[in-house]
């Protein structure tokens, strides 16, 4: 059972850390086309987005019991 959390746990580290980082193409598109304050704002979203799945991923992760040292 231990391999199954791993797993899962590795599975939620790619979804709360890449999928974020995946939106910066799109998002430099968007910078392109609409000017520099939508820009920035985007910027300053995509960011908070990315630091607050790096804050709560490793405590989601513990209550779900997917952490590898959780037990």
């Amino acid at each position: 059972m231990s391999a199954v959390r791993t797993s899962l746990f590795h599975l939620y580290q790619l979804v709360a850390i890449y999928l974020p980082g995946a939106a910066v193409i799109p998002v430099s598109i968007l910078m392109l086309m609409v000017g520099p304050i939508p820009a920035v704002i985007a910027f300053l979203t995509l960011t908070g987005i990315v630091v607050v799945g790096f804050v709560f991923r490793s405590r989601v992760a513990l209550k779900l019991g997917l952490a590898p040292d959780s037990e």
